[in-house]
């Protein structure tokens, strides 16, 4: 596994700062506008809007929130990372980010979420 860039380090923390703060404003600064969650749970797949995170942040409020890489790789202008993360209020879900390098900065494109 190679060693995760700063710069998508900090992308990857407006997110878990903004879940950790109930910041949805600051969690956006992570994403890009039409980036999509996708679920795995009990066995189904849901694929929807990254608005259904944003309103996740909102309505359960600031929580404890914390991850640990797992895996990552990347090339100039995408990555992919894997993380164990920690919700106080949410579990320890498996999360992977698809991120692509834009003149913005690294931003999340999309979202999939693995119960264990």
């Amino acid at each position: 596994m190679s060693e995760v860039p700063e710069e998508i380090l900090q992308t990857i923390n407006y997110y878990y700062e903004g879940v950790k703060k109930g910041d949805v404003k600051l969690a956006k600064k992570s994403m890009a506008l039409w980036a999509t969650m996708s679920l795995y749970e009990n066995g189904k797949i849901n694929i929807v809007p990254i608005q259904a995170f944003y309103d996740w942040v909102e309505n359960i409020g600031p929580q404890e929130s914390t991850y640990k890489v797992l895996g990552f790789i990347k090339n100039d202008k995408t990555a992919l990372i894997n993380l164990q993360s920690h919700y106080g209020k949410g579990g320890d879900p498996i999360t992977s980010f698809g991120l692509v390098k834009s003149d913005e900065g690294w931003k999340i494109v999309s979202k999939l979420v693995s119960d264990k």
